[in-house]
Parts: C-alpha cells; sequence; structure tokens
C-alpha cells in the first residue's frame, strides 16, 4: 500500500485535510496518475492494486477514508465485489466506480446507483479533482 499525503493544502479546510480517498486500480498506470492528480489537489490518498489489499486498508484506515475510487473491471475481487465488502465494514464511506467499459452511470448494479458516484474513463485531471473535492467537502 502506497500513502501519499501533500501538506501544502489550498484546495479545501484543515480538517478535510485529514480525510484520505482510496484508491483500488489494478492498473498502476492508472493508480499513480490519480494520486498525482490528488496529491496536486491536497487529498491524501491510500493506493492498492486489488479488491482484497482495498479491504486490508480500510480495516487499518477506515475512520480516516471518506471515499474510494474503485476500478470495476479489475481481476480477482471485482469492483462490485470490493464496494460490497468495503460498505460491510466502512458504511460511512462513500464510492465512486471508474471504469471504460460502462457507458454512464445506469449500467451500474440498482443496489448501488443511490450509494455510487460513477467516473467514466478516461477522465482528466480536473474531472477527477472536482469530482473527489465535492464529494469529500459534504
Amino acid at each position: 500500500m502506497e500513502e501519499s499525503t501533500n501538506t501544502q493544502n489550498q484546495t479545501f479546510s484543515p480538517a478535510m485535510k485529514r480525510t484520505r480517498v482510496l484508491i483500488v486500480d489494478d492498473e498502476e498506470m492508472i493508480r499513480s496518475l490519480a494520486e498525482k492528480i490528488l496529491k496536486r489537489a491536497g487529498v491524501s490518498t491510500i493506493s492498492v492494486s486489488s479488491g482484497s489489499a482495498a479491504v486490508e486498508a480500510v480495516a487499518l484506515w477506515g475512520e480516516e477514508t471518506a471515499l474510494a475510487i474503485v476500478d470495476y473491471s479489475m481481476s480477482g475481487m471485482t469492483g462490485v465485489e470490493t464496494i460490497q465488502e468495503l460498505q460491510k465494514i466502512a458504511p460511512h464511506m462513500t464510492f465512486v466506480v471508474s471504469s471504460g467499459h460502462i457507458l454512464d452511470h445506469e449500467d451500474l448494479p440498482v443496489d448501488f446507483k443511490a450509494e455510487v458516484h460513477f467516473l467514466q474513463k478516461p477522465y482528466r485531471a480536473n474531472q477527477l479533482s472536482e469530482l473527489v473535492i465535492s464529494l469529500i467537502s459534504q
């Protein structure tokens, strides 16, 4: 697990600086890019490459982790399975499903629609940072 924190927070309040965002993607390049984008926005992140690692991370840092960005299509534990497990142990968390395979939010499982947000890949840096900041600012 990789953790990054940006101490030069210009985007949001000091209380939000303690909020972590979990990035779950089996592609190193996607994880690294998302971390860099969010770090520049002043967001502390934890990055993992699988659903099982995400469950372990939330078991350790669940209280401080407000949001998870989860790749929809991962080998092993899928994005759907990952979110279902994380919801059990951290019901306070908000989730963003990220995928290049799903066309829109309507394609997500019905029980996710009220609880999970959608971010279509490829996404722009400002799309990711604006979505994350808006969700952890609520």
